[in-house]
């Protein structure tokens, strides 16, 4: 009896507790619970910022200036005047008491209606040959500036020259610029540089001979274009960063005693002038008095368009043909470069006259 009831007892303990196949599965069923219940979060990238710099202010920069050139880094101010938009571009540079006055600078209009003028290009050059050089003119004027109302802007037509008609292109102004630049860059200028006479080939006969200069004149233009100098003051222009004409008024030019003055029968003024360098760019510096503003404005537009011609360009022919700037020299010697630039100009050949008839620098009444 005391068997039976040992053994009853350990029946019920048997079955009252778990299986070791059910104990496998609790703890299996426990272990994932315990893996996933908490769940795992990606953080979240917080974007990077990139600061955009800001533009240092330039003190230089006028407080009056619309926009900048991007091509140039030069300032502009537009506005409208008298009816049509009037653009000026700021130039750094000072007359008479501008320094002591901290004035850096001023506001010019272009003087050009279709950019730059080549004076050595357009298929005129007769020296072609020798390789191509661009001699760029450009001409302004000073703010509220109003001695050239009457004369306009200037421009080169599309027309083929009357030279080129007439295979005289050796007689033009752009082989005349590049043939006295050749002489200067070889040192044959004649002793009176402003003789355009048989004694202008003295030297050039002495050094060739037989007039072969063919190599020298490619090697010379390829110096220019490579930056050869010509001496003018104190500094070194290179003709190859162009030719630059800055009209100011004459009150402004009576106070700069860097300007020479012209005079006519030694008391009434003419105009104003001086010739700078600036970053190898050559600047003439004009400003008309009483005669040269009578000039302008004279009621012939061939009349006062040819003084402007000539005056624009006889600070280039005196420069290039060896005077130097710091001088006072007369203009009357040095206006073959304006006479050569406009029509109404007669050419003597061996066996006819050719009448010039076409410009190159014409005038527009509008820019």
């Amino acid at each position: 009896m005391k068997i039976f009831h040992i053994f009853l007892i350990a029946v019920l303990l048997a079955g009252c507790g778990p299986s070791a196949e059910r104990m496998t599965a609790t703890a299996v069923m426990a272990q994932a619970l315990t893996q996933t219940a908490a769940p795992t979060f990606t953080p979240t990238l917080t974007p990077t910022i990139t600061p955009i710099p800001t533009e240092t202010p330039d003190p230089n920069k006028p407080f009056d200036a619309t926009e900048r050139d991007p091509s140039t880094g030069e300032y502009i101010k537009t506005f409208e005047e008298n009816g049509r938009m009037v653009s000026y571009v700021w130039k750094p540079i000072q007359f008479g008491k501008d320094l002591e006055n901290g004035i850096t600078g001023h506001w010019f209009e272009s003087r050009m209606a279709k950019g730059p003028i080549n004076l050595t290009g357009y298929g005129e050059n007769g020296y072609s040959d020798w390789g191509n050089f661009t001699l760029n003119l450009n001409v302004y004027s000073i703010e509220s500036f109003r001695d050239l109302d009457e004369i306009g802007y200037l421009y080169h037509p599309d027309e083929e020259s009357d030279y080129v008609k007439n295979d005289l292109q050796h007689s033009t102004l752009a082989s005349t610029i590049m043939f006295d630049l050749f002489l200067n860059y070889y040192d044959l200028l004649p002793e009176n540089s402003s003789s355009y006479g048989m004694g202008r080939f003295e030297k050039l006969k002495d050094k060739y001979p037989d007039y072969n200069y063919f190599d020298d004149g490619k090697a010379f233009v390829s110096a220019l274009n490579n930056g050869a100098t010509i001496q003018v003051g104190d500094g070194l222009w290179e003709p190859h960063n162009g030719y630059n004409v800055y009209w100011i008024d004459e009150a402004m030019a009576m106070e700069d005693s860097s300007l020479h003055v012209s005079l006519q029968s030694y008391t009434t003024r003419n105009f104003y002038w001086k010739v700078i360098v600036n970053d190898g760019k050559l600047i003439a510096v004009i400003a008309p008095a009483q005669w040269l503003k009578t000039q302008l404005s004279w009621p012939k537009a061939k009349s006062r368009e040819k003084t402007f011609r000539s005056l624009t360009l006889f600070l280039l022919q005196a420069i290039i043909n060896g005077e130097n700037p710091n001088e006072d020299i007369s203009f009357l010697p040095f206006q073959h470069y304006g006479g050569m630039a406009g029509p109404d100009t007669s050419i003597r050949t061996n066996t006819k006259t050719v009448t010039i008839t076409t410009s190159l620098i014409a005038l527009t009444a509008t820019p």
